[in-house]
């Protein structure tokens, strides 16, 4: 929801309102509309697709012990009806209803990888029941949710902890659930009501900003660097490949001779072809454990750098299996067309142009 406050220096100005209870009674509106399902306020880091990140540490007792960890999360304050607007996954299968509930009792709710950096091997499972959050007060966990992630692109960037909104900011904003195909109508009923309903004090609704259109303008730089990465890729690998399959073809004519002996001396067509393809596939199986060392040693030391996310084995494996299918496709290509071509040709006309 898109709102704003009036200007002191406007003449609809009204002085000693709280900017506060007249949200609050904005948020009440919006909840009788018939096309919201639920309403909610948060910090402004609350709302997905967007890139703000309030960074606070804290402590995480273990309870019955004097053991401590540091660590350190983008704090999202909510009121617990957030959690019916915006759908958080608890790894316990928690529905949104109970993740309301948890915030409601004055628990906090932290995200998996709360403790990635310090104890990596922990199940996050345990942490209801063996830690609680210290920062200026003790506070119990109440819930666990998978880690969030900025955008489609790239993986979690450190931890979320998610705390009761109590007071109001005026950074805050505001997020409603609509009913399933009501968008349209949620837009002109808001539009012909500004002015009578959602105008309450110094504080007005100017209009609705769609989840999705959020997504859109947060990942507009990702996706043009994304297609411009494909094209480039695309470009180098035609490039490479063409290369690749042009020298084995030039390589092939230039053996044309040899072919038309070996099929004068009894050679079938299939034994010339299978030996020419078998040299350069053996080319291939030579030099492809250099590259995958060299490659290796690269991602050892981080020479590798992936902007949206980080690569590991399975991902170094399919990509090489996926490389060598390719080059071995290209060089069985520039051997197969030329050498085709001339197993059909008469030996005795070969040799005579010799």
């Amino acid at each position: 929801v898109n709102y704003a406050s009036v200007s002191d220096k406007s003449k609809k100005f009204v002085p000693d309102r709280n900017d506060g209870e007249d949200v609050d009674e904005i948020i009440r509106r919006l909840r009788e509309m018939p096309q919201v399902e639920a309403v909610g306020r948060s910090a402004m880091n609350g709302i997905p697709h967007n890139y703000n990140y309030f960074g606070r540490y804290f402590h995480l007792m273990r309870m019955g012990a004097d053991d401590s960890v540091k660590a350190g999360a983008n704090a999202i304050e909510v009121t617990p009806e957030f959690m019916d607007v915006v759908s958080f996954e608890g790894i316990a299968g928690e529905t949104p209803q109970q993740l309301k509930a948890v915030l409601e009792s004055g628990k906090v709710i932290v995200s998996e990888n709360v403790l990635a950096d310090t104890m990596p091997d922990y199940d996050a499972k345990k942490l209801p029941s063996e830690w609680f959050y210290r920062n200026g007060g003790d506070y119990r966990i109440g819930a666990v949710v998978r880690a969030i992630k900025r955008n489609d692109y790239e993986p979690p960037r450190g931890a979320t902890v998610i705390i009761p909104k109590l007071n109001y900011s005026k950074s805050d904003r505001i997020a409603i659930k609509l009913k399933p195909g009501s968008e349209a109508e949620a837009r002109q009923f808001i539009k012909e009501n500004a002015d009578k309903l959602f105008h309450v004090g110094n504080m007005y609704v100017k209009g609705l900003t769609s989840i999705e259109q959020l997504r859109e303008y947060n990942q507009l730089d990702i996706m043009h660097t994304v297609y411009t990465t494909v094209f480039c890729l695309l470009f180098l690998s035609v490039s490479i490949f063409m290369g690749l399959l042009g020298t084995f073809w030039f390589r092939t004519q230039q053996r044309v001779s040899e072919i038309a002996i070996r099929m004068v001396n009894g050679a079938t067509p299939m034994a010339v072809l299978r030996r020419l393809m078998s040299e350069g596939l053996l080319l291939l199986l030579v030099s492809a454990p250099f590259s995958l060392g060299i490659e290796l040693l690269l991602w050892h030391y981080d020479v590798v750098m992936l902007e949206w996310g980080e690569l590991d084995m399975p991902l170094f494996v399919v990509t090489s299996v996926a490389t060598f299918a390719l080059l071995a496709l290209m060089i069985a290509l520039g051997i197969w067309f030329p050498a085709r071509k001339a197993m059909h040709v008469n030996p005795a006309e070969i040799m005579n142009n010799e």
